[in-house]
Parts: structure tokens; sequence; C-alpha cells
């Protein structure tokens, strides 16, 4: 199981009161924030009242809220007197509730449409469920008293409503809750105040962990399963349905589509107007009786269970049959291999650890744990697994875990550890990158100017910065940063430097995160170019995954020749592109290469972009032990509507990278503001729709357009959006389709990308194409940005390694330039800052309708978190963190 947990804030004049209340008692779920109740309507979805949970000195009790109580209650007041709980904190950015979602496999699902027998199980598992996070939350969470808040304050009552929801958007099953945890709360001391909202957010770990260990080890649950013959696989999913999940997932997308579609074509038939709730109902039966066969224009509750069971047997008829009930192997708890266990939760720790610099709390441990456990095989009571959960987390602490801190009392919640594999990593890089530093000469500048001028086009030159730059990675400084923030022109100086080297009979390498990277970096300097792992590959290295799912890499001297490519000589210069995306592991046997091969390294790139999805640092310890760095500081990427540089727009950007304190990014945020760099949505607007429609005209226009987003689920919208809408318009061939990632299909002359390397078929990940053609089970792609590369692509590649990419997240744009860009929403400093760098003549953040005051909202996103790329700065952030904290003792705090 799994899920989130999010905040639902007071907002402007209260507006998250009400809100919430519609949410609870108006029938949506996550799965339909953004459109209109239309589907739960249908199905008298909406309730008249939910349940609330009081959980006090752990004994649990319930009763119902309406509409009115469940306002009060939201907004902080006892439902029965409306006496307000503590006190009020008008502020529009007050916390009301934490929202926790818990998700399970949607093999689940189908099963308990399947049988009503499975269904009770299923419930009652989630009941069971409810109530240990519950008991949790009021043990483990706690209030803050004192000067500061720094005095923790346990709880003696603490206040949850659960939302129940069975289907998606699509009227798929989908079981899932919310459970809402009020933020007033009774402590030990008989007063009502605050959540330590800090606690309860980081304390979501270990609630999905206990989610996947009851999945997997609830008796009650893997008996009913396996009366019935079912029972779970590795994945987390029922083996004998797990085959269904991804075409009843084609089923939902081709609804989403019927609806969109008929949505459009209504508000086409009624200019101006918006469509009532009746309206909304019509189509969403509409959209999911368009196509099927003597399928009823009304739908009520009874109708979609006998529906969709119908599908689900269309899809396999022999889950008709009853299946023969069988005895599931289980483990014994007294076969398991503790020191296994405790390795399987510090690894799961550390890769969950890479935002924080690796560092990761007893809360995270506790998870991994159980993560570790629920992969075991062993069915039984809660209970009983309590001891050995508690021996396996005290183990993994005291052998596989560095302590950052050394105090006696350090809170759950504290990140104060790092995995000791992580510190010696963390120490081996930082003094691998001293030692391969020795001292050169740059070249001189005499001596750039020749080759600015044989490299570049007339009429282009490097600025001074540049210049530096490129001499110092010619010079013979043995290890050479280059750093700056995006648009300073760090491609045009890589062609000038690497003409400057082979000039000197000095080999250039170019070295790339992705495949497509280094063909384009190759592409734009002339210089031989390959991905970091093709090069480490080539030189003997290997990594894979050991026993406690830990990435393990290894060197061993390669028996065969290394190819002429991949060859390095003394003194040849490796430079390595987007060097802040290079995680520690590859950074360490990069340095061990040049070690052998006596080759000099260069680290160009910015470490204040988007970080590796392994341990970040590398460029940072780079940039500390290099003997020559260079900061370049002029950006040039922006222009104004008469082509001139935007000064203006470029210091914007510079101060938005470099934004630490809260007044910078008020500061910031005033100046996108004034600037028209961010577009508010009114209320009731979908972002989506806004941003497909920007997409269109811009692309009109002749303008390449970048739409940059915070979560992949976002882009997939968007790309339906665009694609369904360039359909209607005929700027698509629906003739002839196959289908992609996720069942989406794809027709001739979609914006699609690759997400696997394929040599044999020329293909590399994050490659843009374009569909020229489609014929029987192969598709004729066209490069996005060189039409005259095409590739014969199988359909088999297709539906397992491409997508559609009018929009992208982050990660996926990092790297681009385009005309124009949009940023949708607010998702982290990082992400916000690429997506506002993209365009060179506008870029937007677009933002949905405000819950509080806009500038506070995006200076709020714009926090970026400080490096952490050695064992000494991880320590400083650890006791900063233990300083924020709430403890047991008075006034207890840690000098920093």
């Amino acid at each position: 199981m799994r899920g989130g947990m999010v905040r639902w804030k007071r907002g402007i004049t209260s507006q998250g009161v009400r809100q919430a209340v519609d949410y609870a008692l108006g029938g949506a779920c996550d799965a339909t924030v953004g459109t209109p109740a239309g589907i739960a309507r249908a199905l008298g979805y909406a309730p008249e009242t939910v349940t609330r949970f009081i959980v006090e000195n752990e004994q649990i009790t319930a009763d119902q809220l309406d509409r009115q109580k469940l306002a009060a209650w939201v907004a902080g007041r006892d439902p029965g007197t409306e006496v307000m709980r503590g006190v009020l904190n008008p502020s529009p950015r007050a916390d009301l509730l934490l929202d926790a979602t818990i998700n399970a496999s949607k093999s689940f699902s189908v099963a308990a449409i399947l049988d009503p027998e499975v269904a009770a199980a299923y419930d009652a598992l989630q009941d069971r469920l409810r109530e240990r996070i519950s008991l949790a939350w009021q043990r483990e969470l706690n209030a803050r008293r004192g000067k500061a808040g720094h005095r923790r304050m346990p709880l003696t009552r603490i206040e949850i409503v659960e939302l129940r929801h069975a289907r998606s958007r699509a009227l798929d099953p989908h079981q899932h809750r919310h459970l809402w945890l009020n933020i007033k709360v009774l402590g030990k001391d008989g007063r009502w105040s605050n959540i330590d909202s800090r606690v309860a957010l980081r304390f979501q770990t270990v609630i999905n962990a206990e989610g996947d260990l009851a999945a997997r080890t609830d008796p009650e649950w893997i008996a009913a399963l396996a009366r019935r013959g079912f029972s779970i696989g590795d994945d987390g999913e029922i083996e004998h349905l797990a085959h269904i999940v991804r075409p009843l997932s084609k089923r939902s997308r081709q609804i989403e589509r019927n609806r969109a579609n008929r949505l459009d074509q209504w508000r086409l038939e009624h200019p101006g107007v918006e469509p009532t709730p009746q309206d909304l109902t019509a189509i969403d039966q509409w959209a999911y009786a368009h196509k099927r066969p003597a399928k009823p224009a009304a739908i009520d509750e009874a109708d979609w269970l006998n529906l969709v069971r119908d599908e689900i047997i269309e899809l396999d008829p022999q889950l008709t049959e009853q299946r023969a009930p069988f005895a599931p192997m289980v483990s014994s708890l007294g076969d398991l291999d503790i020191d296994l266990l405790a390795r399987r939760a510090v690894a799961d720790a550390d890769q969950r650890s890479t935002p924080s610099g690796g560092r990761f709390s007893r809360f995270d441990v506790h998870a991994g744990v159980l993560r570790a456990l629920a992969t075991t095989g062993v069915v039984a009571e809660r209970s009983l697994l309590e001891p050995l959960i508690e021996q396996v987390i005290q183990r993994a602490v005291d052998e596989g875990c560095t302590d950052l801190l050394g105090a006696d009392e350090v809170p759950p919640q504290v990140k104060g550890y790092l995995s000791n594999h992580t510190a010696t990593l963390k120490r081996d890089v930082e003094r691998r990158m001293v030692e391969l530093a020795s001292p050169g000469r740059s070249l001189t500048e005499e001596a750039v100017l020749r080759a600015e001028r044989a490299s570049l086009p007339a009429g282009r030159s490097l600025d001074e910065g540049q210049r530096a730059a490129a001499a110092a990675l010619a010079g013979n400084d043995r290890l050479v940063t280059v750093t700056g923030p995006a648009g300073t022109g760090k491609t045009t100086m890589l062609r000038v430097a690497c003409d400057l080297l082979r000039r000197n009979g000095r080999r250039p390498l170019l070295l790339a995160p992705t495949r497509k990277a280094a063909q384009v970096a190759g592409a734009d300097t002339g210089a031989d170019a390959a991905s970091v792992h093709e090069l480490l590959r080539a030189h003997g290295w290997t990594w894979d995954t050991d026993d406690a799912g830990r990435d393990v890499w290894t060197w061993e001297r390669s028996a065969n020749p290394i190819a002429r490519r991949y060859r390095l000589r003394r003194n040849d210069r490796v430079i390595v592109d987007e060097a802040g995306m290079l995680d520690l592991e590859a950074a360490r046997a990069l340095c061990i290469t040049a070690e052998q091969t006596g080759v000099d390294l260069a680290f160009v790139g910015d470490p204040m972009q988007l970080r590796p999805v392994g341990h970040s640092g590398a460029m940072l310890l780079a940039t500390e032990a290099a003997t020559a760095r260079v900061d370049l500081e002029d950006v040039h990427r922006f222009r104004k509507p008469d082509g001139a540089i935007d000064l203006e727009y470029a210091q914007l950007t510079v101060a938005l990278r470099d934004a630490r304190s809260e007044d910078d990014r008020l500061a910031v945020a005033d100046g996108l503001i004034a600037g028209g760099h961010v577009v508010e949505l009114e209320p009731g607007h979908d972002p989506t729709a806004y941003l497909a429609e920007r997409y269109l005209a811009d692309t009109a226009a002749g303008l390449r357009v970048a739409l940059v987003t915070a979560t992949n689920e976002e882009a997939q919208r968007i790309n339906d959006t665009i694609q369904r809408l360039r359909l209607s318009r005929g700027e698509l061939q629906p003739r002839s389709v196959l289908f992609a990632q996720d069942s989406q299909p794809i027709y001739e002359g979609d914006l699609v990308q690759s997400r696997a390397n394929e040599r044999n078929l020329g293909l590399s990940n994050r490659q843009l194409w374009r569909v020229r053609s489609i014929a029987g089970e192969h598709a004729s792609l066209e490069s996005a940005s060189d039409p005259s590369r095409v590739r014969n692509v199988p359909a088999s590649y297709i539906a397992e390694h491409v997508h559609l990419a009018y929009a992208s997240t982050a990660h996926g744009a990092q790297g681009e330039t385009a005309d124009v860009s949009y940023m949708s929403g607010a998702v982290n400093g990082a992400a916000i800052y690429v997506g506002l760098t993209r365009g060179k003549h506008h870029n937007t953040l677009v933002l949905p309708s405000r819950v509080f005051d806009l500038r506070d909202q995006i200076a709020e996103a714009l926090a970026l978190n400080a490096g952490e790329p050695t064992v000494n700065r991880t320590q400083v952030a650890a006791r900063v963190d233990l300083a924020r904290a709430a403890r047991e003792a008075e006034g207890a705090q840690l000098a920093l």
C-alpha cells in the first residue's frame, strides 16, 4: 500500500474550510480533483455524513458529522459546541488538516469486484489498518510547548475523519481511503493546540510501510485470498489478477478521452455557458457507455458493479471458474535472517534519502524494516511481529548506520543517520578528488581568441568568463570545474575548449548523464561523446544489486581490448557535462578510472539545478578540490522582442537560483509577478486546458514550446489533452494507431519520447521524435531536432519505452532550450528554476487559483536545499534538524 500526506490550508477568506467540506460530502476524491463530480452524482456516491474517529488514551470511538458539524470540525472548533479548540490562527497559510491517502495495488480492487468474500476481507483489512494508523498517530505524534516550541508534548486525544472511495474518475475499481487528521490535538497537559506537522509528515513513511506489511502478512486477508485460490506475488499484486490491471487502465483512458471530447462538443454547442451538474452527469454516463454494446444509458450503483465485473470477465473468461483453495507458503519467524533484514532496512532508508543528502531518521529505518519484513513470506498477527521489528530496527541502527549526532535523546523524526556505505562513499570521493587535483596552468587569452575565431560563426564571440573557462579546460590543471547558471553559454564555451585541446594534441572526450545528452553535446562541439556509464562499462566497471537491494559497483580488468572511442591516453581531457547530475557512485568510478589512465578531469554544470537519482555532491566536491575553478556569471539565453539580451530577466533567474533567505525568495516572487512571468488561473479553471491551449497557439505561431510539470501524472494529463485537441483539429492522422506506455495511443504526427537506450534501433533515452508513419506493427520516427534522422521502431519497443512528450517533468526538460516555456505548479525550487530558464523569449509559472497570498505561495516553493557533499556538512545539517525539533526535556537545545 502507498500514499502521501498533504496539508489542507485555511486559505483566503477561509475557503479551505469550504473546499474540504465540498470534497468530503460532494463525492469527489483525489482522482477527480480539477473535474466536476458528475460521476459521483451519477452513482449517488456523495455521502450525507462522514465518520469521525476519536482516539483518546489509545481507545477509539466513532460518531457521524453532517455538513455543518464537519465545517466546524475542519475549522478547528468542537463540532458539538462550536467552541474554538485552542488559539485560532487566522492566517491563510494555517494548516487545517493533514490528509493521508491510503492506496493499494489495483488488483486488490479487482478481486473485491469479483468476489464478495474477498471484498469483505479487503474492507476489514483496511479497517484494521485504519485502527493501527490512528493509534500510531496518537502514540508517535506530538504538539509543542515552551519557548520557540522546543518542548515536546505527548498527545492524549486526536481526531480523524475517514473518507472511503471505491472508484477512479473513469469508474474503474480503485478502492482507497483518506484519513483526515485534524490539526487540533489535545496534549497530556489538557490543552488543545496544533499538532507538530513536521513530525506527522515524516511519520508518513512508516504509515505507508505499515500498509505494505498488512497487505502481505495479515493472516485474515491472506487466508481469505487463499480460500479463493489467490496469492500475492513479489510485486505486491495478486498474481492471478495482475494481467487485468493494464487492460482496465487502457479502458479508463478511453473513458477519459470520451468524456473530454463530449465536454468539448457541449461547450461548442453552448458558448459562454458552463455545464450544470445534470449536464455533467449525462456527459459522464455517455463517456462510460460509449462504444459499449448493450450498456444502459443511465448508471446506478448495482449497474456499475455488474458492468465492471462483466468487463473483467470479458478480459479473462477463466476468472468465472472457481479456483481451488490452497495453503499459502508461509515463512517461519524463527527462520528469518535478522542481519539481512537489517541490511535491507538500511538500504531502503538510504535509497529514499537522496533529497536530504543521504541523511535519514529512525522513522525511515523503521519503515525500511517493515518493508523488508513484508517481502519475507511471513504471515502473522501484527502484535506478534512487534518484538522482531524492534530487534531489527536496533540491529540496523547499531551495525548499518553512522550516527551523525551522538546525542542521548534524538527524536525519531530527526534525520541524524547516514548509512555506513554512504558515509564511506562520501569520504572516498572527497579524498580521491583532492588526490587527483594537481595544479597546472591555463592557456593564454591569445590562444583562446585564436581558437574562438576559428571555431565560432562570424559575429559570435565568448565573454570574459567563457574565455577563462575555455583556457582552464584546455590547460593542464588535472582537475577543473566550470559552474554557472542556466543560459551562460556553457555549450558554446565547450566548442572552443575542445578545439583548443585538439590544437594542442590532446583529445577531448565529453561525457553526459545520458546517451541523448552526450549525442547533443557531441553534435554541438564536434568532440567525441558518450554517456558516463558507457565509458565506465568499457573500462571494466559493472553495477548490480545485492541481496539487500543496494547497488554495488565493482571493477575488473577487461579481457577484451577497449573500443577505440572509449580509449583514454594520459593528458586527454575528459569533460563531464551537466555534472550536477553525476551521482557519487559514478563519480568515484570515474576518479579511479582517471587514476588508472592518467587523464585529466573536468566537471561542467550547475549544482543548483536538478540532482541525480542517486546521492548527489560530486560536482560540489570537485569544485572544492579543483585547482582551476571558473564561475560563469553572464547569462546570454534570454531575449527581448527586439533580439537584445534580456539582462533584467537574466538577473532575476540568477537571484532565483541563489535565493537562500525568505526575504530573497519574496524578492524573486515580486520580480516574477511584476515581470509578467506568473499566471494565476481563475477558480475552477483547469491548468491542463490552459497549458494545452498555450502549446497549440504558440506552436501554430512557429514557436518551440517547453511545458514543464511537477509530476509525471500531470505531464500525462497535458499530453492526453493536447493529443485530443490535435485529433479534433485534424493535425493527427487517426487511421493507424499503436499503443505506447500505459496503453497510451499514438498517431501519425504525435510528438513522443523514447525512454530506453536501444543501440540496435538507434534510440536513446529521452530523445524526442515525431511519428512519421505507422504501418502494421512498426512506426517510422523522425528526430524532432533533425528530421533527416529516421528510425523504424517495432510496436514492442513502443509499448514498453515510448510515451507522448508534449509536456515533461523538470528532469526531462533539463538541458532543453525552447522559445517559450511554461512551468506548471510549484513543486520545489530546483524544478521551478529549470522550468523558468528553458525559454529564450518568455518563461511563465502557471499556478491554480491561490489558497493564500500569491507572493508567499511562490516564495514558499522556491526554497532550495543546500548541498551536503561531505560527511561534515551532513553532520551540520543533522544538528540543524535536531535544533528545530521539540525535545522531551524542558528547554533542551543543541548548540550549533
